[in-house]
């Protein structure tokens, strides 16, 4: 019976995780994480940090919201597939091979500040609609040759 499905996968939007994906959630997170029932993806009560683990990717797993900071730096990666669609402090994504910010999740957001520095940025038009970012935008040392692309309201400042 090869259609057979689990009780919570019929009524839940939950990823099924690996021995290895857990393993690295584990590994990289401070505090702790779930899986969200209603949208299947892994929140993170804490912060994560996958910085300089020489990743090409989040391996496969799709995160939903960070409470304090997300940290994937010093890695090889060359798009953001899978990152947070909220994070309460800093996300930092900068020293990695990123061409373009697609990726990032339809109304990302991040509280405090948003570092993409010392990547291969050429534009900055693949930010998703209603990206925003509560603080700073840090897009230095790349290969930009506009800010077009840039939302006209990203820095929301007073938090």
């Amino acid at each position: 019976m090869k259609n057979l499905k689990r009780y919570n996968q019929l009524f839940e939007n939950t990823q099924e995780l690996t021995q290895e994906q857990e393993d690295w959630l584990d590994k990289c997170t401070r505090g702790t994480w779930s899986v969200n029932p209603q949208t299947g993806l892994v929140d993170v009560d804490g912060g994560f940090n996958c910085r300089q683990m020489n990743l090409t990717d989040f391996k496969g797993v799709r995160f939903g919201k960070v409470e304090w900071y997300f940290i994937c730096s010093y890695n090889n990666l060359k798009s953001l597939e899978g990152a947070p669609q909220s994070v309460g402090g800093s996300f930092y994504c900068y020293r990695n091979e990123l061409k373009s910010l697609e990726g990032l999740p339809a109304g990302f957001s991040v509280d405090r500040g948003f570092n993409c520095s010392h990547n291969e940025l050429e534009s900055l038009e693949g930010l998703p609609a209603g990206f925003k970012v509560g603080v700073n935008f840090y897009c230095s040392y790349n290969n930009l040759k506009s800010l077009k692309g840039l939302p006209a309201v990203v820095i929301v400042t007073g938090k």
